[in-house]
């Protein structure tokens, strides 16, 4: 009678830098009076949700390395990878 009917929700929770979620997407942005296409890299701590992101003209390995050394740098450490 009461199976199925309600909504089921888990908690999340994290350790402190225990966990990232990166990801990288295409935006469009205005340098001065030209639009130019950019590749954006996200970082964000699955524990306090804080986000750090950078702009890059192409996504290549070095700017996808990069900007993971500027997160880690922003974030003040390495995130555990599981």
């Amino acid at each position: 009678m009461g199976l199925g009917r309600g909504e089921i929700y888990i908690p999340q929770s994290y350790q402190w830098g225990e966990q990232a979620q990166i990801d990288r997407y295409e935006a469009w942005v205005l340098f001065g009076e030209e639009r130019q296409k950019a590749q954006i890299f996200s970082c964000r701590s699955m524990a306090s949700g804080g986000a750090f992101h950078r702009a890059y003209p192409r996504a290549t390995q070095q700017a996808f390395l990069e900007a993971h050394e500027a997160a880690f740098d922003y974030f003040g450490g390495v995130a555990l990878i599981i």
